[in-house]
């Protein structure tokens, strides 16, 4: 919980970096949200007075913090944080700016190609989501291991669970849907989503399925000054694009669907795949980066890049119920496996056991 800052002296709370507060909600901000609203405590939020633009915010996260923080130790939550401030945690999702700079706009890659090496050195200490991307900050970026705790993230079980058929009826008629099956993909057309081998598997299978299935492309454009530009999947006389959905309609959208195709090619977690589980439908996702750990045996694990292996996942799914039904089953208590409360205790450990060092 956050505290006013004239009621707790300073050496027994810490700083929290919350410009994520004004920002629209995505992955990142999620994470920031659920986990600091559990941390018991004493803290102080550190925030801009109204929303900046990106340059900016960054401007301000650099050199409004650091004579703001005082004594405090800082957590930055948000893939960022100030490089004047050592005494700080920083929760770094994932390193794809810098190992997939193409997946950027030129000014963003540019950017976090420059900071996010010089953060993880200089920073007390990081958090991320899985073994994956440890490894990486230690390989690809000479950070010691004992400096990074793994601490994997979750789902909100209060909003993903099955959804009964009024729910996912009113979705359908929302988005168009119609009574048709359908196969679903959560989350924004940026490149590293691979839309373009899912359409293409799309394509190849669905004459083999009954003639009214679609695939459901849930989610819209990345941010311009963020991503480089996707594939969307317009036109195709068999899939839907339903655009930016609220939170509130994702889950029954999910739980109407034959399954989640969330193949993605880079992932520091993947919220998607623990959703579409929460929802009780079977996943078909990737093989790579983070997402086995988030993954188990729980869900179909595919090389990404192989057309034909996405088309064969959506063609044993659609043929075979006893398939599909055991990874219901599976994915239900996989995603129980995973708690906000357990991510944020983990993570207040982590930030007491930091604010103690001298």
């Amino acid at each position: 919980m956050a505290n006013d800052p004239t009621t707790v002296p300073s050496s027994a709370e810490i700083a929290i970096n919350a410009r994520f507060k004004l920002a629209r909600v995505t992955g990142v901000q999620r994470y920031a949200w659920e986990v600091s609203k559990r941390l018991t405590i004493p803290s102080v939020d550190i925030s801009p007075r109204k929303l900046l633009s990106s340059a900016r915010s960054h401007l301000w996260e650099q050199f409004a913090i650091p004579a703001s923080v005082g004594a405090r130790l800082l957590w930055s939550p948000g893939n960022t944080g100030p490089l004047l401030v050592k005494r700080q945690v920083v929760t770094i999702h994932d390193l794809a700016a810098i190992e997939h700079p193409e997946w950027f706009s030129g000014r963003f890659s540019q950017w976090y190609k420059w900071l996010l090496p010089k953060l993880a050195l200089r920073a007390q200490h990081i958090l991320t989501d899985a073994h994956y991307t440890k490894e990486r900050f230690v390989s690809l970026l000479g950070v010691d291991p004992d400096k990074v705790t793994v601490i994997p993230l979750s789902v909100d079980h209060e909003a993903f669970y099955p959804q009964n058929e009024a729910a996912i009826a009113e979705v359908r008629r929302k988005y168009n849907i119609g009574d048709s099956p359908y196969f679903a993909t959560l989350g924004s057309l940026e490149p590293r989503k691979n839309l373009r081998n899912m359409i293409a598997a799309w394509n190849k299978v669905s004459p083999q399925l009954s003639a009214d299935s679609r695939l459901v492309i849930i989610g819209g454009p990345g941010k311009t000054e963020v991503f480089a530009k996707g594939e969307t999947g317009e036109g195709i006389p068999n899939i839907t694009r339903t655009g930016y959905v609220p939170d509130s309609d994702v889950p029954a959208l999910l739980s109407g669907a034959s399954a989640l195709l969330y193949v993605s090619l880079y992932e520091g977690f993947g919220f998607p795949v623990i959703e579409g589980m929460a929802c009780g439908v079977p996943v078909i996702t990737s093989n790579l980066t983070s997402i086995p750990e988030v993954a188990g045996s729980a869900a179909i694990l595919l090389d990404p890049q192989s057309v034909d292996g996405i088309a064969k996942a959506i063609y044993d799914l659609a043929i075979d119920p006893a398939l599909a039904a055991h990874f219901r089953v599976a994915g239900l208590g996989r995603a129980k496996q995973f708690s906000w409360e357990r991510c944020a205790g983990e993570t207040e450990a982590v930030l007491v056991r930091q604010a103690e060092r001298s």
